[in-house]
Parts: C-alpha cells; structure tokens; sequence
C-alpha cells in the first residue's frame, strides 16, 4: 500500500468475523507491504495506532444468521424492525418460527459493512441451509437511483438486484435472484417484498396483510382487444386453472365504448366491494396505469379509488411494469395499492416488459398452485417449471416477484 501519511498504522485482519491484529513491516518511504495467506471474504483494513499502543483485543462479529431453526426470515431496515412485533406473533401462531434481521448486520459480517446484495443473496442461502429457511420477507423499498444523483432524496432501503431480460430491458429489478441459493438459475426458496418508505405505509400493509381472507371469490379483468388478441379470452382460460369452487367475475374493456373507462372503472371497485380475494388484470399496462386507456391509474388509486372495498384482496397483474418497485421519482400502481390503508395485500408480477406468452405460463402456473400453496411457494415452482422447461423466460423467471408476504395463502 502506498501513499501513507500522517500517524503510524497497523494492518487488521477481519476473517468470518473477527478481527486480528497483522505483524506488518514497519512505514518506509510512505508505503506499506504486507504477505499474508489471503482467504475469500477477507477485509483488510488500516488503523492508526493511538499513544504509541497496539490494538490487541480480537472483535468477534455475531452473524446474523446464527441460529436453531427459522423457517420464515425477514430482512429490514432498522427503520422499520420495531414495527414489525403484530406480524411476527401471527406468523409464529400460524406456525413459522420468524427470525428478524437487521440488514445493516448483514453487511457487517458479510461485505465488511459494504451495502452489497450479494451480502444478503448469501445470508438467505445460509438461511435455508442450516434454519431451514422456507420464506423470505425483504422490508423496505428501493430505487435505482440509490446515489441520488436525480437530487430527488429517494432511499433505496433493501437494494435488488439487476438483470437483463431480453434485447430491451438491461436492468431488470430482480429479487428472484436472492432466492436462487444455489445460482442455478431458479428461486430455492419464496421470497417477497414489502416495498415500504415509511413507518405509516408498512403499517398500512401490515394491517392489510393480516386481515386478508380468502373468499373464494375472484375478478378476472383484461384489456381490449388489439391487432388480433383477445385478452379477454386469455384471461377466461387462465381463471379456468383455479379449483372449481372459485366463484369468477369476468369484466373486459371490449364490453366498453373506448371512451367508458371511467364507467368500467366504477364497475370494477363495485364487483371489489362484494368481497374479491383474488383480482387479476391481463393487458397492456406501465408502471403508471393498467391499459392504454387509463383504466386504473396509479394517481387515481392513491386519490382512494379502493376507499369502499373493505376486503383486501391478492392481486395478480398480467403485463409489463406490474411490480416495478424501483422508481424514484413517482408512485406506481403496485406501489399504490400495497401502500394505501385500503385495497391490496400482495401485488404478484413482472418487474419488466413481458411476452404474452410468458404473462400466460405465469398465470397457469400460479393460479392452481395456490389452492394449496402459499402465493410465495407457487411463484417459486412456478419458475422452477418454466426454467426446467428450458423456455427463454427470463421476463418472469428473473422478473417474477411478489410484493407481499410470501406466506400468503
């Protein structure tokens, strides 16, 4: 190491944890050279020796990790682990034992304090190798500008992780790569997100989250028709794959003047309100608006369009941009309706532009698994399936993710 000045330095060691105190050459010419057996994972670091005085006292580092069991992990920011008590009791009566790390200990012991998404890809696979790790909570929202350079303050709280999809989209937001423990390709274990930038909005989706009910009943709305494609008739095959004690509402904008989105729109919060646990969108959509006709509208969900729909309800979003969560500058339509007191408790889509075809496999995928399994299982075989069918997927194997509790049945 060159360019040395100041007050005299010792060289420290932190390996798994604990740091120790390195015999170093003595500063010569400003430089400083040091051998030493190096491991992966080592943090070498240089620390001023104060009043002529070693540091000798070896620091152990706790890993967060450690632990008997934990079926069910939650990562948070420390800003939001004190609210976080009601949702752990009720996972553990429901039979989960909950483990509730802070994510800045992750990076302490495992990117030596270097905000790093490997840090927590590799504490989840630790997680389901020696707890038993089922599910994963990730609490707390994300931007891609985490540098600020937009000037707008934006806070990436839990980073993702970025892949290309296909010839357009580069820089895919990506939790679905947290959940490969393995880096085969495909989720090990289910994983969601509560993309939360305040205390008010993560108790909002708490309180959601813990009165959901499953109802049995289902609205299943679709785009109109262009160039040729019915995504109404889609959207009946894909409602077919529940079980047939599902009762399904179908609402299509093709039974629309293409002026009446506004009267479609009140037709759907009506059909909400009978007490819909399931509510799937299929069609043409941006991270601001479902349909090309603003039929529902990030703007006009946090004006309160849900406010009379007392049930919260699972929401399946078939399109581009359904569960984008990294954008800095304005609020999505998942955002808005995970984060407002009223309307959804989950949000399951792509981060990214999709095909048709791959929006599909997703939804046949989904819909008859969860009839005995969590939303966070069904999405993880889900994938699993498609990858294994070799198909070119990556829109929703990679871009698949859950804004929700993963636990969700």
């Amino acid at each position: 190491m060159t360019g040395l000045s100041g007050a005299p330095v010792v060289a420290v060691l932190e390996r798994v944890g604990v740091q120790s105190v390195l015999k170093t050459d003595a500063i010569s010419g400003g430089s400083l050279r040091i051998e030493l057996a190096a491991q992966a994972g080592d943090r070498l670091s240089l620390m001023p020796i104060e009043s002529g005085v070693l540091p000798t006292a070896a620091i152990a580092l706790e890993d967060p990790i450690a632990g008997s069991s934990a079926s069910y992990l939650v990562i948070s920011h420390p800003s939001f682990i004190p609210s976080l008590g009601s949702f752990v009791l009720a996972k553990q009566q429901q039979g989960f034992t909950v483990k509730v790390v802070d994510v800045e200990a992750i990076y302490r012991f495992y990117s030596g304090g270097v905000i790093d998404p490997a840090a927590i890809q590799f504490a989840i696979g630790r997680a389901q190798s020696t707890l038993g790790t089922t599910h994963v909570l990730l609490v707390g929202g994300d931007t891609y500008d985490y540098q600020n350079v937009l000037g707008v303050n934006s806070v990436s709280f839990i980073p993702t992780n970025y892949r290309r999809s296909g010839p357009i989209i580069a820089f895919m937001p990506s939790d679905a790569v947290y959940a490969d423990t393995d880096s085969d390709g495909k989720p090990n274990v289910a994983i969601g997100r509560w993309p939360v930038r305040t205390t008010a909005e993560l108790n909002a989706i708490i309180a959601k989250t813990l009165t959901y009910q499953s109802t049995k009943k289902a609205l299943f709305i679709s785009d109109r028709s262009l160039n040729g494609v019915s995504y109404a008739s889609e959207a009946v095959l894909m409602s077919a794959q529940l079980s047939k004690d599902w009762n399904v509402n179908q609402l299509s904008l093709d039974s629309y003047a293409t002026d009446q989105a506004a009267t479609a729109r009140a037709d759907i919060v009506n059909a909400l309100s009978q007490g819909v646990s399931l509510f799937s969108y299929y069609g043409h959509s941006s991270p601001a608006s479902w349909s090309r006709e603003g039929l529902i509208t990030a703007s006009q969900v946090s004006g309160g369009l849900f406010s009379p729909v007392n049930q919260s309800f699972a929401t399946l979003q078939l399109g581009c941009w359904g569960t984008y969560f990294v954008e800095p500058t304005s609020t999505t339509v998942a955002h808005s309706m995970l984060l407002m007191p009223k309307g959804a408790a989950l949000v399951l889509g792509a981060t990214g532009l999709t095909e048709a075809r791959n929006d599909i496999a997703l939804a046949n995928g989904v819909l008859p698994r969860i009839a005995t399994e969590s939303f966070g299982l069904a999405l993880m075989h889900t994938q699993q399936s498609i990858a294994d069918a070799g198909i070119n997927a990556a829109d929703v194997v990679l871009g698949g993710t859950l804004l929700g509790d993963p636990s969700l049945k």
